[in-house]
């Protein structure tokens, strides 16, 4: 018997609910279950922290005149490393990009994803939604809007709205909100109430996975049209989808990929660790990782067409959010050991999509308090950390 929640939360309201998933093997994220005992080649980002290989960098420089570039690229921010690269608001150390911390005392922000000019991101025991400038200008703001939601999770943008998942009984669904604010007259609207625990969003669709019910469903972005897609998947956590497929992790030991069309779901991947991880899909591959008690977890993309398995060097444990841009494959670690208020070694990872260097995964940033989230845009990696004492940061590392 197995019981592998990815330990995050830092306290329990009581020992049944500490261990209310205990009898399977829970791969699943669950913070109910914290401290209850207490390839492609690309261009190269920075690495701010541990450099375990060589350096790498996606993101596109600042075309400038080469006569404005400064002697040395150790410090200054807008040519950090090289002539026109901008650190984006963050400091330059030693050639390499530092993070900027975008929004700071958020009780456990779980999930994140951009939008235009904003960062968005869940607070899971602040039974809220936060949303910031990309830019750092003016003041983070959060909503615990109506209709109520209770223990936000994933959250994802079709490039026009926002849409999250909540999964606590109390008041759980899945819902939409335009960019900008999810608080006001009609802003918030609720297109399922299942108690979910991520959400994907393709061709005016949102997947998503009823943990509690073992059912991945769909809905149309407008609320109508609510189905079951796989009854069959014990506990449902992370979700991906392509234009066929939606790609789950779960409380098995495969990943598995459900034909959009309907269909069985069929096997896809391994998922064999303790502990489930996250999952992204791009039209090439698709990635995920996974996690084992005392020991680094795996992180994999497999491709779609051939089958081909790429296995990245990763070396940390408790891997967890995985992302992915036309050149890199990034990815993030809660850090050592099962208690999230010990957890201050959590790192976030980048390789070439074709595979990690013979000297291994770059560290792009070390010393994470509980690494959770990833997201992306051409400029920037956006992150979260729980934080080791419960309360969380959304930060920002230019590319």
């Amino acid at each position: 018997m197995r019981n592998a929640g990815l330990v995050v939360a830092f306290a329990c309201g009581a020992m049944v609910a500490c261990n209310a998933i205990i009898g399977t093997r829970d791969l699943t994220y669950d913070p109910a279950a914290a401290d209850a005992s207490s390839a492609d080649a690309g261009a190269k980002p920075d690495a701010a922290g541990t450099d375990t290989g060589a350096a790498l960098d996606a993101g596109a420089d600042v075309v400038v005149d080469a006569g404005a570039c400064p002697g040395s690229y150790d410090s200054d921010p807008k040519h950090c490393g090289r002539c026109g690269h901008d650190c984006l608001g963050g400091k330059c150390v030693t050639g390499l990009c530092q993070p900027v911390t975008l929004a700071a005392g958020i009780p456990e922000p779980f999930g994140v994803t951009v939008l235009g000019d904003s960062v968005y991101w869940t607070s899971y025991f602040g039974d809220s939604v936060g949303v910031a400038r990309k830019d750092g200008t003016g003041t983070p703001t959060t909503f615990a809007a109506d209709p109520k939601f209770a223990r936000p999770w994933g959250i994802t943008s079709d490039g026009t709205s926002i849409y999250f998942a909540a999964q606590d009984l109390s008041a759980p669904g899945v819902f939409k909100c335009p960019p900008g604010s999810c608080q006001g007259a009609g802003a918030l609207v609720q297109i399922s109430t299942k108690r979910s625990r991520d959400v994907a969003v393709r061709g005016g669709v949102a997947y998503f996975t009823g943990f509690g019910d073992s059912v991945v469903y769909k809905v149309n972005t407008d609320g109508t049209g609510e189905v079951a897609i796989d009854a069959t998947i014990t506990q449902p956590f992370k979700i991906a989808v392509d234009a066929t497929h939606a790609y789950v992790t779960s409380n098995l030991f495969k990943i598995v990929r459900i034909p959009l069309a309907g269909g069985p779901h069929e096997d896809f991947g391994d998922n064999s660790g303790d502990l489930a991880g996250g999952i992204f899909v791009d039209d090439q591959r698709v990635y995920w990782t996974y996690a084992f008690y005392t020991a680094a977890g795996r992180a994999f993309a497999k491709d779609k067409t051939t089958s081909t398995v790429v296995t990245y060097a990763n070396k940390a444990q408790n891997p967890l959010a995985i992302v992915a841009d036309d050149a890199n494959v990034y990815w993030i670690s809660l850090g050592t050991g099962d208690k999230a208020r010990l957890r201050t070694d959590g790192k976030l990872h980048v390789c070439p999509k074709a595979g990690c260097p013979a000297a291994g995964a770059t560290i792009l940033v070390d010393s994470l308090e509980n690494g959770n989230a990833l997201a992306l845009d051409k400029d920037a990696i956006y992150f979260t950390e729980a934080g080791a004492a419960g309360v969380g940061t959304v930060k920002k590392l230019a590319k």
